[in-house]
């Protein structure tokens, strides 16, 4: 499983936060690790994936409080 975002993940957060973004939709979420990175950001998030194992994988992390 993936856990952290890729390299250039940073960027593309202060763009949005930039633009005034405060809500994200992550289709194609996986088990999370973009989810849980914006959360971390501080925006608001929805994850959708066709995986329910991946949809359960991000969940258990932000449960956890993206730890």
């Amino acid at each position: 499983m993936f856990t952290e975002p890729p390299a250039g993940f940073p960027a593309v957060v202060e763009r949005l936060l930039g633009h005034g973004c405060r809500r994200v939709l992550d289709l194609g979420c996986g088990s999370g690790r973009h989810v849980v990175g914006l959360q971390r950001s501080g925006l608001r998030t929805v994850g959708l994936d066709i995986s329910f194992s991946g949809l359960r994988l991000a969940r258990a992390w932000l449960d956890e409080g993206g730890q």
